[in-house]
C-alpha cells in the first residue's frame, strides 16, 4: 500500500504570480502555491510584470501591493486574490484592482479557494446509498452503481462513508489493490490536488475507490477530500450509514440523489419512515429500492406506507454473493438492473 501522496513536479505553462515586498507574505504565498503543485513567479509591486499579469494561473497580492497596482491601472483579469483582513480599506483596494476575492491570511482557507480557482468547483453527480436497516445489500448496490457508471465511460469514485462497515473495497474486490485509504489521507498534511488523488486511489473494474481499511477509525474531517473528489470525477457514489457522522453528512448534503434500500418487511418500513424526514431536508431526490423479504410486503404497500415511489426492487440472488466473495464485484443480476434505472433518473445514462 502506498503511504504517501505521489509527488509531482509538472512544468507549469502559466505559473502563478505573487506580488509583494513582504518576506513573510512571500514565504507563505510560495507555500500555498507549492501545496497545489505550482511553482510561482515573484515580483515586487514596483516592478513591471508585463504579460505575467495576464497569463498567470492566478495572482496573489497583499494590501500594499494592491494599492500600488491600482495606481498602475493594469488590465482587469480573473483569479486575482488579495490576502489579508476584509477591512474597508482592503475591500476598496480589491475593487480598485479587480480582485476576485479577499481571503483571510489563513493557510487552509487560501489553499481551498485557490484549488477551486485552479481545478474548478466541480460538477460531479453525487449519489448516496443507504440501507434502512443492516444486511439489505446497500453496499452491493452502491458498488454496482459505481460499476454501471464506469460502463457509461464516465469517471467515477466509490466512497466508503461508513467506518463501521467491513469496507466497500471488499465488495468491489479491491482490498489488495495498492493505493491510499481514508487513514492515509487523514495522516497527510497539505492540500491534495485532483490529479494526485486520482492517481493515488486504488482502482478496479474501472472504478476508483476510497475505502476504510482494516481496523478503520472515524474520519475527523473529510470535507476537503470530498470537495476534491467532486471536482475530479463525473460521479461520486457513496455508501453511507443510517446514523450520519461528519463524513457521511457531508456526502449526503452534497448528493443530488439518495438511494434508500428498504426490505419488504414491517421493521424495515418503520426504519425507513424514521429516516425519510432527515433525508428529504437537503432537497436531494430520494429514490426507494425495495429488497425482497420472505413473506413480506409488496412494493405497492411499501410505496403507500412511505408516501414516495418505489423505483425498483432487488430479489435475493445467491450468485451475486458468490461473485462478491470471489472479488468479482456485483457484475450481474438485479443490482446492475437497478443501477441502470438510477442512472437514467439522475441523467447519467
Amino acid at each position: 500500500m502506498k503511504n504517501s501522496v505521489p509527488t509531482k513536479t509538472p512544468m507549469d505553462e502559466s505559473p502563478p504570480l505573487i506580488i509583494s515586498s513582504d518576506p513573510h507574505f512571500l514565504r507563505h504565498a510560495h507555500n500555498w502555491c507549492a501545496a497545489l503543485g505550482k511553482s510561482a513567479t515573484e515580483y515586487r509591486p514596483s516592478a513591471s510584470f508585463g504579460r505575467q499579469w495576464q497569463t498567470a494561473d492566478f495572482v496573489l497580492i497583499d494590501a500594499e501591493a494592491a494599492h500600488l497596482i491600482a495606481a498602475k491601472q493594469v488590465a482587469r483579469r480573473t483569479n486575482v486574490f488579495l490576502i489579508g483582513e476584509p477591512s474597508i480599506d482592503n475591500l476598496k483596494s480589491a475593487v480598485a484592482v479587480g480582485a476576485t476575492q479577499v481571503i483571510r491570511f489563513d493557510g487552509n482557507d487560501v489553499v481551498t479557494v485557490l484549488a477551486e480557482a485552479v481545478e474548478g468547483t466541480g460538477e460531479a453527480c453525487v449519489i448516496s446509498v443507504m440501507g434502512a436497516c443492516g444486511g439489505v445489500g446497500a453496499s452491493t448496490l452502491a458498488t454496482a452503481l459505481a460499476c454501471a457508471t464506469a460502463r457509461q465511460q464516465r469517471s467515477v469514485v466509490l466512497v466508503d462513508g461508513d467506518h463501521t462497515s467491513g469496507g466497500i473495497e471488499l465488495v468491489l474486490g479491491a482490498e489488495r489493490a495498492e493505493g491510499l485509504r481514508w487513514a492515509d489521507l487523514e495522516a497527510t498534511t497539505g492540500h491534495i490536488t485532483v490529479p494526485e488523488l486520482r492517481e493515488a486511489l486504488p482502482s478496479r473494474h474501472g472504478v476508483d475507490v476510497l475505502s476504510f481499511g482494516r481496523g478503520a477509525q472515524d474520519v475527523v474531517s473529510g470535507s476537503s477530500v470530498v470537495s476534491t473528489l467532486v471536482r475530479g470525477y463525473d460521479a461520486v457514489i457513496a455508501d453511507v450509514p443510517r446514523r450520519l457522522d461528519a463524513l457521511s453528512s457531508e456526502l449526503v448534503n452534497r448528493s443530488v440523489a439518495i438511494v434508500l434500500v428498504v426490505p419488504l418487511r414491517l421493521s424495515g418500513v418503520v426504519a425507513a419512515e424514521r429516516l425519510l424526514p432527515q433525508l428529504t431536508d437537503g432537497g436531494a431526490q430520494v429514490l426507494v429500492v425495495a429488497r425482497a423479504a420472505p413473506g413480506g410486503l409488496d412494493r405497492r404497500e411499501l410505496a403507500a406506507r412511505l408516501g414516495v415511489p418505489v423505483i425498483d426492487h432487488m430479489p435475493t440472488q445467491r450468485r451475486i454473493f458468490a461473485d462478491v466473495e470471489h472479488g468479482l464485484g456485483p457484475r450481474r443480476g438485479a443490482p446492475l438492473r437497478v443501477s441502470s434505472t438510477i442512472l437514467e433518473m439522475v441523467g447519467l445514462s
